[in-house]
């Protein structure tokens, strides 16, 4: 069987129970990820600083 039939019969377009989940946002950035995201989730999420540093030195890899 052809893989693009495979696809078709997940039947993945609906979720079949109906179950919707409202968007509660705590935080919401603009997209995309710079350093100044990186620091107001630290912030928000009130990290200590050698956390935020190494999610700092993560972005720069």
């Amino acid at each position: 069987m052809p893989q693009h039939e495979l696809v078709h019969d997940l039947d993945l377009d609906e979720y079949k129970y109906g179950f919707v989940d409202d968007e509660a946002h705590v935080f919401r950035s603009a997209p995309g990820l710079d350093e100044s995201v990186v620091r107001e989730i630290s912030k928000h999420k009130e990290e200590p600083e050698w956390m935020l540093n190494f999610r700092l030195k993560a972005l720069r890899i």
